[in-house]
């Protein structure tokens, strides 16, 4: 590893002694330019598949960069659109190892979505996320919400615009025109002892409360109506 930092004139090792690993790490702009791209181009990893794929955007980017590209927002879109494609190719990859696995009779969780989220206020992609456990994270929902706010094709908490494919900003704007305005009332959850005379809790909405006693939204309706709670 330190003959590569002495053959290619640039970088340093970063040491990660808990995982018994060493990462070559180059920072400097120039050093990318001049030493790392010309050396790749000269003894390519390999000739093609998912690695070349992305090393050519990888130099895509960084020719945008030396065009200052980058410090315009319409350059900042084409360096988004990249790193979404890069991100969508090795989805599509890991669903097609997925499928080969299934094929061989390996146990395997499935194919993982990918799903794309946008601002919906400035209309600008944001991030892409990976299944639909993480998206209920980010937007700080049960599951099965987040699961239906995509599903939905609409905007989400009058902030996020979520799809299962890349949008367009046409294809947004309209998204974001066709929603009908309507007001969300959150709902308090107050949780009492069983006669109902000291009261034990207070969640701030129905999500918090399902975080915390781990039940489904059906059986927290059902125990909220009932009066069994």
């Amino acid at each position: 590893m330190r003959n590569i930092v002495n053959t290619l004139g640039c970088g340093r090792l970063q040491e990660h002694p808990k995982k018994s690993a060493v990462e070559f790490v180059v920072t400097n702009f120039w050093g990318i330019v001049e030493k790392i791209i010309p050396y790749f181009d000269k003894y390519p990893l390999c000739k093609e598949g998912l690695k070349m794929l992305d090393y050519k955007d990888f130099c895509k980017v960084v020719e945008l960069i030396r065009e200052e590209a980058h410090l315009t927002e319409e350059g900042l879109n084409k360096i988004r659109k990249i790193k979404s494609e890069m991100k969508i190719r090795r989805i599509r990859s890991a669903g097609e190892n997925v499928n080969k696995s299934i094929s061989v009779g390996i146990d395997t969780p499935g194919r993982i979505k990918a799903i794309f989220v946008y601002d919906s206020t400035t209309l600008r992609f944001s991030t892409i996320v990976y299944g639909y456990d993480r998206l209920a994270k980010l937007l700080g929902v049960h599951v099965n919400t987040a699961r239906r706010a995509v599903k939905s094709g609409g905007v989400y908490a009058n902030k996020y615009i979520l799809s299962l494919s890349e949008l367009d900003k046409e294809n947004i704007e309209t998204i974001k025109n066709n929603v009908k305005p309507r007001s969300t009332a959150v709902k308090v959850v107050h949780v009492y002892n069983k006669d109902k005379s000291v009261l034990l809790k207070t969640f701030p909405s129905v999500n918090a409360f399902m975080s915390f006693s781990k039940q489904s939204g059906y059986n927290v309706k059902l125990l909220c109506t009932t009066g069994t709670l």
